[in-house]
């Protein structure tokens, strides 16, 4: 790994609905399956859950994601309403435009986006990057889609993504302390409310 990061791999999800679930039963464990296969180290995953309880998870999570070579999104509707989940891409977005990689005719970046569900209500930006792959197909939060023939297939969709983060791994530039570390508006604390007597 490149010095100064901490994780090959930040994975940026939103954890409501059933995604939360599928990226913590399936996608995350076969993922780190597939890269200790390809992987010349042991592969090292920042996923949320991660997080220690009574941790100022804000700053965990910025710090992490500061310290990740690269991006894993998995894109539904509710990524894209999450501020966190906006400000995480952002992000690494404004990593990409000061290392050169948003550059025209540049063809690499530093995101790699997952589609779990309906990408026709993406917004604009999300739908010109051509580089995501769709897994809508195994969007199966459930211990029995393991039992399943689909399974074999989002094992091999997994390997795939595997194979491709080997490669661009080996691409990401040189740490940067200076990297922004976008954060969502924050929102003013709710009213008091006090029932009347």
């Amino acid at each position: 790994m490149v010095s100064g990061y901490e994780y090959h791999v930040f994975i940026s999800y939103n954890r409501s609905g059933d995604v939360g679930e599928w990226v913590r039963t399936h996608f995350h464990p076969v993922l780190r399956r597939r890269l200790e296969s390809v992987l010349k180290e042991e592969p090292r995953i920042f996923i949320d859950e991660k997080l220690d309880v009574g941790s100022d998870w804000p700053h965990s999570l910025a710090d992490a994601l500061h310290k990740s070579s690269y991006m894993l999104a998995v894109w539904t509707p509710s990524y894209f309403r999450s501020k966190w989940c906006m400000a995480e891409w952002e992000t690494i977005l404004e990593r990409e435009r000061r290392s050169g990689l948003r550059a025209p005719g540049h063809t690499g970046g530093l995101v790699y986006p997952v589609v779990y569900s309906d990408g026709e209500s993406f917004p604009e930006e999300a739908k010109r990057i051509q580089s995501r792959l769709d897994l809508h197909d195994y969007a199966y939060p459930y211990e029995q889609f393991k039992k399943t023939e689909k399974y074999l297939h989002f094992f091999d969709k997994v390997t795939d993504i595997a194979n491709e983060l080997k490669t661009r791994l080996d691409t990401v530039p040189q740490w940067d302390a200076e990297w922004p570390r976008l954060r969502p508006d924050p929102e003013g604390p709710a009213a008091p409310h006090f029932a009347r007597l």
